[in-house]
This record gives structure tokens, sequence and C-alpha cells, in this order.
């Protein structure tokens, strides 16, 4: 069983502002799920601005997968100046949405979601976006994964058969294929 080629995983950054200086290896790590992503046959779709979710879709792209960035930006100019976002050698689709409505755009074209990090604060915003939609979602994070699983199910327990949590960035690409190959086919058998 394959995965089609326009099968994309959301990215999103958790990491709290700290965290690059506490566990450098968040960058090395986010390469390792890009690369890893890309050789399995899935793309990446992320909202622009996170040096991490940056590192995800460059290596990704480098292994000739797809990878597509989300600007909240109407307009390139905009994009660099309003918004003073990167711009990345990358396909980028200047939504005009804002931030929310980019997030919005890059969930709803996901099979499944990739959060780097474990900031709670902003991992509860995320499972707030993703909860109702049936989606997967895996979460690289630096320790105790089983104490921080258990933390974001009792406020999301809709949830419990779809998250994922490890320290191991081979474990979350495994996790996401075979979550996306399963959606793959459960979509195929509806239509």
């Amino acid at each position: 069983m394959h995965i089609p080629k326009n099968t994309l995983i959301a990215v999103y950054d958790a990491l709290h502002e700290l965290a690059h200086f506490a566990y450098p290896q968040w960058l090395q790590h986010a390469r390792t799920l890009g690369e890893g992503l890309g050789t399995m046959g899935l793309g990446t779709v992320a909202r622009s601005g996170s040096p991490v979710t940056a590192a995800v879709l460059t290596s990704a792209a480098a292994v000739g997968a797809s990878a597509i960035v989300i600007s909240p930006a109407a307009t390139e100019v905009e994009h660099l100046e309003a918004f003073r976002l990167p711009q990345l050698s990358l396909p980028t689709i200047y939504s005009g949405r804002g931030a929310l409505g980019a997030d919005v755009t890059v969930l709803t074209s996901a099979k499944a979601v990739l959060v780097i990090g474990d900031d709670e604060e902003a991992l509860r915003g995320i499972l707030g976006c993703a909860d109702g939609h049936g989606i997967c979602i895996a979460v690289l994070c630096a320790d105790a994964p089983d104490v921080l699983h258990k933390r974001l199910l009792v406020r999301y327990p809709s949830l419990s058969r779809l998250i994922f949590v490890s320290t191991d960035p081979q474990a979350v690409v495994k996790y996401l294929v075979e979550e996306s190959r399963k959606r793959h086919m459960q979509e195929k058998l509806q239509s």
C-alpha cells in the first residue's frame, strides 16, 4: 500500500522560546523528520516563520518531496515587510488570511499533524484547532513522553487514539507514515 504523492503532513512548532538554548538538537531533529517523511513519500506543509518548521520543509524538499509554505500575508511584500517573515526557497502560498487563517489552511490540507516541541501552551492551541477533525497528531518532545501524553489527554480526551508522543524522531516518522496510510485507505474505501 503506497501513499499518494499529494499526501501532506502539517508541521507545527511548539517549542518554548528558550528551547533552542536548552536543547539545541531541535534543528537536527527537524532535519531528520523532514528527510524521513520525504523519503517515505510524504510531503510537508507549514505556516511560515519558524526555523524548526523551515528545517523540516527544506529537508523534505531536498529528498524530492513536496514542501509548501502557507504565509499569513496576502503578498510577498507584506510577508517580508509587515509580517517580517523569512522568505524560503520553497513554494509559498500567500493566503492573506492572517496567522489563524494560515493555520486553518495548513491543518485542512493535511492528513496528519507533526508537532515539534512540548510547550504545553503552544500544544493546546494546536490541539484545539485539530480536535474534532479526526486527524492524527505526533508530538516530538524532549523528555517524559508518557507524562506529557497523559496531561494532554486530560484536556482533549477525544484525541485518545490519535495522539502519539515520543522523544525519537524515527518513531514519530513511522507513526505518521502508518497513520497516513490508514487514513488514505479509509478514504479510498469510503469513495
